[in-house]
């Protein structure tokens, strides 16, 4: 896989900034939003990554992530699971699988994972929705996004 840079001038957000100072010569995530601390980041929340120099500043070399995916705001019917999955994890995304893949829970392959649901404070599925980028099938056909 051939990576390919552009040059952008850097965003200057607090978290950016503050993880530039603690990771010199190295690249910084750009995550377009944010995840609980024990809570793994898909890919397909990673924008890009930014190189940091020796002093900790950003270069304004950028890699941009081919598998990133905008959240959509999305309505469908949902299957049971996903509900009940929602009620222990409040202010969490969880995952939604596709039905191929319910029978090799919890191990599900990658390309049956549909996307994931944003769940409220009050254990709510919300309308935000992040496709999977290894999804095999159009998300799109069994989403009704507001655009």
């Amino acid at each position: 896989m051939t990576v390919e840079y552009e040059f952008r001038k850097p965003p200057r957000t607090d978290a950016l900034v503050a993880a530039t100072r603690s990771r010199a010569d190295t690249w910084v995530y750009d995550i377009d939003r944010a995840y609980p601390p024990e809570q793994p980041v898909p890919s397909e929340a990673i924008v890009g990554s930014w190189e940091v120099d020796r002093l900790g500043n950003l270069t304004g070399r950028f890699a941009r992530n081919d598998r990133y995916r905008p959240v959509e705001r999305c309505t469908r019917l949902l299957k049971p699971y996903v509900h009940a999955a929602a009620k222990s994890n409040r202010d969490q995304w969880i995952v939604e699988i596709d039905e191929r893949g319910e029978s090799s829970f919890p191990d599900i392959p990658p390309h049956l994972v549909r996307g994931w649901w944003y769940v409220d404070a009050d254990g709510r599925v919300s309308d935000q929705f992040r496709p999977n980028s290894l999804w095999q099938d159009d998300v799109d056909a069994v989403a009704v996004a507001d655009r």
